[in-house]
């Protein structure tokens, strides 16, 4: 109890400086608190969503392959089984829906069209279409667009644009519909001619009482059909809807475990400040009875109480955004606010327990101070046998970590070693920062000395405590080596896009797609094959085919026109009419496939086949097994395709982009791109994956501040009575200021050098290694000089913005209180 009482005291008392320590703490509990809390909270609205839109069904019979239909006999059948109360033929599928700017409603979150069903869809206003030219519209997308009964609106089911009246508006508790889609009801008939196929269904939902037997509907269902109970039906639509949820709060909590990491360097040089404060307090300690185990627990009690309440009060923020994150997501469920023990027990053991280790450290040198020593203000500094054999640790484990990252880049798999050396390549580093200061510290040392007396002390005193600039220095390293290697893999990634644009690969002049990336319409490539404009035109039709006994995905194209639309580069045979196949490079060497094998397959309706190997080609980002249409098309239930590639008379021509347009009904669902569109979508896409990524990560960088804050500070008070002194043979108080400045960005310069490096080295490696397992060829080192300067010019601003306070303070010291000053 006696050192509870103690460590409080202590606390109170250097509640200033144990500030920073707080605010570094808080901030990270907030982040990972927010967002748990965030999560947790949308993916419970999520299950509660789905499963609410699935009332009335128990268990839904579906085809496992997509583009399968159901047909009546089917659903008759499974009518007239035992414990089966109701059965129910649905029909759905993509339905793009413009608003009354002519944009399309809900991009970006699924946009389906239906028949209706009574359990699921509640009237509100009008009534349910009953023929073709009549639509009811969700409640949610009614409200967001204007809509009402009796307005004609332009909708497409992938083909021409359609111009039906709105009959009704209707409440429904799906999931898809909450998240920010829309739904469009058709009746039965048409929605079967637009969706699927006169008397077919995509799905059929049973409701079934006493007397049901599973065993009994799954000996029913034809190859490629399977049951699935509405619970497991709605947990998958809810995770299907929380994973772009899922993908921000990894990112979040990432972030915010840097942020967390980078404040272990804040509170070890804190909490060795204090520990030099109170060097005599703990000796007097020692000297009337108390051992080294109970100093060392009161330094760590103090940091309890400092990490309990910063985590306290961070668990609190982080609750409260989660909360204002949940309520302003215009698109999200409606559900409670969910804060579980989970929650509140990661948060707090987050937050106390990086406080507990960063604290450890400190608090053990601090109970191995000899009493004398320490009564007498002898300081003990690290041995250079200390300092030997952590710079010794460091190097084995930089060496290593940067052999694994090189061989990693020349493997045909590399993550793993990219990982693990990874892993051990930055602690090396970090360990090794101590020794790695003084020399890139003794570069900029002459230039330091230009600018006077003022540069060469501020030279001198940033090397003068290696290990607390290095630990200083390190939490910025943390956040520039993840900014720099983001710069260099988004350089690379740009780079690699521009020189597809470029490259013989796609010789097409348009692609045209769904703006869902959905399946177009199955006449869609017969309606440009017929414009005078198109010279050659070809579907990508993709679907699962089992290939001597292994699932693999099979592209098919119409071949006899393939070399007009993509470029292909062969190792081994070519194209081949017939049953022939072509396989990409790695696929055909990982199963031994040679050309003229005969490759057993088993087609997406269960019928099987065989096909000969005709050709491997070198990978591209599109590889795998290839086939001509008339192989595929006969195992489909619904023929369609998500793109169709286009070659024009003329080429790219305004002309051409808006015949073909055109053609299609100018459709607001249907995008008509050319190789530079797609260029812009794809840079785009990089541009705002970095932007967020950059804004997560600016949190590290404020608490590296915060960290070089702390150090000057440290400094300052360390070096009180020489700045007296200074003062007293004629320093003035800008000089002060000015040498502290200079100080705190020597620290910050080494972090960002130290950084930029790092991250150079590691955006190389993942950039390599990610390219090669992706099978992307275009892909190429960069370094954008123009950024990583930036970064370097950011890390001298973080340490003239870090030394304000620390620079003000000790111009301020009283020339002969600190001359006093022991």
């Amino acid at each position: 109890m006696t050192v509870f009482r103690t460590a409080l005291r202590t606390v109170l008392a250097h509640r200033a400086r144990l500030l920073m320590t707080v605010l570094a703490v808080l901030l990270g509990v907030a982040f990972v608190a927010g967002t748990l809390v965030f999560t947790t909270s949308v993916s419970d609205a999520y299950v509660a969503s789905s499963r609410q839109g699935l009332s009335g069904v128990d268990v839904r019979v579906r085809p496992v392959e997509e583009g399968r239909l159901l047909d009546e006999a089917l659903r008759a059948k499974t009518a007239a089984l035992p414990g089966v109360t109701g059965a129910a033929g649905a029909v759905e599928g993509f339905t793009a829906l413009a608003g009354k700017d002519g944009r399309l409603v809900g991009d970006g979150w699924p946009t389906r069209g239906a028949n209706p069903s009574g359990t699921r869809h509640r009237l509100t206003t009008g009534r349910m279409p009953a023929v073709e030219g009549e639509i009811a519209l969700d409640s949610h997308t009614a409200r967001r667009t204007g809509y009402a009964v009796g307005d004609t609106v332009r909708l497409s089911v992938s083909g021409p644009v359609l111009t039906p009246t709105v009959t009704g508006v209707f409440d429904t508790d799906d999931g898809n519909v909450a998240a920010g889609g829309t739904l469009v009801l058709f009746d039965t008939a048409t929605a079967q001619r637009l969706l699927a196929e006169p008397g077919r269904y995509n799905q059929i939902d049973l409701a079934v009482g006493p007397g049901f037997d599973p065993d009994a509907l799954k000996a029913l269902l034809p190859y490629g059909v399977e049951a699935v109970t509405a619970a497991q039906l709605a947990e998958r639509q809810a995770e299907r809807n929380a994973e772009s949820v899922t993908a921000l709060s990894q990112v979040l909590l990432a972030c915010a475990g840097v942020a967390l990491f980078v404040g272990i360097f804040l509170i070890v040089n804190t909490f060795t400040m204090l520990v030099t404060q109170r060097t005599r307090e703990l000796a007097l300690l020692r000297a009337v009875g108390a051992s080294r185990g109970q100093v060392t627990r009161s330094v760590l009690v103090e940091a309890f109480l400092v990490g309990s309440v910063a985590s306290a009060i961070g668990l609190a923020v982080g609750i409260g955004g989660g909360y204002a994150l949940f309520a302003a997501g215009d698109s999200l469920p409606d559900g409670p606010l969910v804060v579980d023990a989970a929650t509140v027990a990661v948060s707090l053991g987050l937050g106390i327990g990086v406080t507990l280790f960063a604290a450890w450290l400190p608090a053990r040198r601090a109970a191995r101070i000899p009493p004398v020593a320490a009564l007498a203000g002898v300081h003990a500094p690290a041995s250079a046998r200390s300092l030997r054999v952590r710079n010794g640790i460091g190097a084995v484990l930089a060496v290593a970590g940067g052999a694994l990252v090189i061989v990693s880049t020349v493997r045909a798999d590399g993550v793993l070693p990219l990982g693990l050396g990874v892993v051990l390549l930055l602690p090396g580093v970090f360990v090794l920062t101590p020794f790695l200061s003084r020399g890139v510290i003794a570069v900029v040392a002459p230039a330091l000395r230009r600018t006077g007396v003022v540069g060469g002390l501020a030279g001198r005193n940033a090397v003068r405590n290696p290990r607390r600039t290095a630990a200083t220095a390190s939490a910025l390293t943390i956040g520039l080596t993840l900014v720099a290697a983001l710069t260099v893999i988004g350089a690379g990634a740009d780079r690699a896009a521009h020189r597809l644009a470029a490259s013989d690969y796609l010789t097409a002049d348009y692609i045209v797609s769904m703006a869902n990336s959905g399946p177009l319409a199955p006449d869609t490539d017969d309606i440009l094959r017929e414009l005078p404009e198109v010279t050659a035109s070809s579907p990508r039709r993709v679907a699962h085919a089992t290939f001597n006994g292994v699932q693999r995905e099979v592209t098919a194209w119409r071949m006899a026109e393939y070399r007009q639309l993509l470029t292909l580069e062969f190792t081994a045979g070519g194209y081949a009419n017939g049953d022939a196949a072509v396989v990409d490079a790695d696929t055909a060497t990982g199963n031994g496939w040679r050309v003229g094998d005969t490759l057993a397959v088993v087609w997406p309706d269960g019928a099987p086949g065989t096909l000969t190997l005709s050709g491997i080609y070198k990978g591209t980002f599109d590889d795998g097994v290839k086939v001509d249409l008339s192989l595929l098309d006969p195992h489909l239930d619904r023929v369609s395709a998500t793109d169709v590639y286009v070659r024009t008379r003329g080429g790219v021509t305004a002309a051409n982009e808006r015949a073909l347009a055109h053609a299609l009904g100018d459709s607001p669902a249907v995008l008509v791109r050319d190789k530079s569109a797609l260029l812009d979508d794809v840079i785009g896409q990089i541009g705002i994956i970095l932007t967020v990524l950059y804004g997560m990560l600016a949190l590290a960088v404020v608490v590296a501040v915060l960290g070089i804050v702390n150090t000057m500070a440290m400094s300052v008070h360390e070096r009180t009575r020489e700045i007296g002194l200074l003062r007293a043979v004629g320093l003035d108080r800008a000089g002060v200021r000015r040498m502290v400045r200079l100080e705190s960005v020597v620290i910050s310069l080494f972090g960002g050098v130290l950084g930029v490096g790092l991250g150079v080295f590691v955006g190389w490696a993942v950039g390599d290694v990610v390219s090669t397992k992706e099978g992307i060829t275009t892909w190429a080192f960069v370094l954008p000089w123009g950024l990583l300067l930036l970064c370097l010019c950011g890390a001298a601003g973080a340490g003239v913005v870090a030394a304000i306070w620390p620079a003000r303070r000790a111009a301020r010291l009283d020339l002969l209180a600190a001359i006093r000053t022991e």
